[in-house]
């Protein structure tokens, strides 16, 4: 497991200790933990590598087992940036930060965690402007602002790391780096503080009912088997990965709708096939508007799901090059209550306007119109994105986010 140390000057106003502790509940692949030894500089400008030359050789000896070890000041670095590395170990300068952003240092600490994690992954590029990808360089350092508050790694960065063969190690640091940029971009968005974020998740959590207490949680053995003796799983995920690769070269290409269609079909028709009893008894393809409509029966599916979402399941494809948006949602709904539905899957390719797969109750007036309906018809509506299919091909666990894509029809 990759472990990383942190160590702080005493007058820096970073809770440590919260962040390890937060960040360990928060990453599976990844440890972090307070450096025992007390960091202090005595020049007042940080010189690489001189500096590095100068630590104290406890601190030193505390990390060399590392992944890396973050040390954090607030002494400027004679270039003005905002780290440098020697073999394992990064300095962290703090300098004038209230003067580049009014977030948090705390942020600014998971901010740059997740630069080196990303940079583990992969570091053959970076953006030498300003675009809020986590692989942006830096030289405008007010650009650190853009960059908490959007957290991300952009589609171009994206689909590098997808060409790259990546190690067991990459992979399960890129798993834990897209939950680190979520939950601080969560976070920074709103001017909060992560540790107030985190704290406030603990909170939420505490207050929902507890497994045994409640009947509405869909447990992943209802619906995958234990044991994937036979490899369907890997199998079907190597089918969608290069069903989804095969979908961006056509798309590239200018291809015709009716063979975008058709692949998109086929990708709805196996991630929805790990799912123990559901099967396609209609596929209609509408290819004068990009539409392709499959029809699940489910009767013989986990129960949980057939008591919340009827005998079928209506499955929309949107493979167009635009969003969708709170009218599609609306039309899809009423699809649905003309076939007498109480569930469906809406899957836009391009986006839903508003929607984050990692905030999925945020939709604004698309989830709006969604809940709404719930409540007066009680139809439900499972919204879908291609970066749900992209957390898929870079790392996500597959049975996994099934499990939590279907979870949110028995959270409403």
């Amino acid at each position: 497991m990759n472990e990383i140390t942190l160590f702080a000057e005493s007058d820096l106003p970073v809770d440590v200790d919260a962040i390890v502790f937060h960040l360990n509940q928060l990453c599976k692949h990844t440890k972090f933990k307070k450096g025992k030894s007390v960091l202090e500089f005595h020049e007042t400008t940080i010189v690489h590598p001189k500096s590095y030359h100068n630590l104290d050789r406890a601190i030193v000896e505390d990390a060399k087992e590392d992944l890396f070890a973050i040390l954090l000041t607030t002494k400027p670095y004679d270039n003005n940036y905002f780290f440098q590395t020697s073999d394992n170990l990064m300095i962290l300068s703090f300098s004038g930060w209230h003067y580049l952003t009014d977030l948090s240092m705390n942020n600014g600490l998971v901010y740059f965690i997740a630069d080196m994690l990303a940079l583990k992954i992969d570091n053959s590029y970076r953006h030498q402007d300003v675009t809020g990808c986590i692989y942006d360089f830096g030289w405008d350092k007010t650009a650190v602002d853009i960059g908490m508050r959007l957290a991300s790694i952009c589609p171009r960065c994206l689909t590098r790391i997808s060409s790259k063969k990546l190690s067991r190690i990459q992979t399960e640091t890129l798993m834990d780096l897209r939950k680190i940029l979520n939950d601080l971009g969560s976070a920074s968005k709103w001017n909060r503080d992560i540790i107030d974020h985190w704290e406030e998740q603990i909170s939420e959590k505490k207050s929902e009912p507890r497994p045994e207490e409640t009947s509405n949680i869909l447990m992943q053995n209802d619906f995958i088997p234990e044991k994937d003796e036979n490899s369907d799983i890997n199998i079907i995920r190597s089918r969608i990965d290069k069903l989804c690769r095969y979908y961006r070269e056509l798309t590239d290409r200018g291809i015709a709708d009716d063979k975008k269609g058709e692949i998109f079909e086929e990708f709805s028709k196996y991630f929805f096939g790990l799912i123990r009893g559901w099967r396609v008894i209609e596929s209609n393809a509408n290819l004068k508007d990009c539409e392709i409509d499959i029809i699940y029966d489910i009767s013989e599916g986990p129960e949980i799901l057939r008591q919340r979402m009827g005998d079928n399941i209506y499955v929309e494809c949107k493979n167009r090059s635009k969003k969708s948006d709170a009218r599609d949602i609306s039309h899809f709904i009423m699809n649905l209550k003309s076939r007498g539905l109480k569930s469906g899957i809406f899957f836009s390719y391009s986006g839903i306007t508003g929607y984050r797969p990692d905030n999925w109750r945020n939709i604004d007036a698309a989830y709006k119109r969604i809940i709404d309906v719930y409540r007066q018809e009680k139809i439900q509506v499972l919204p879908m994105v291609a970066r749900d299919i992209e957390v898929i091909r870079n790392g996500e666990n597959l049975v996994e986010h099934l499990h939590e894509l279907l979870n949110r029809f028995v959270r409403v």
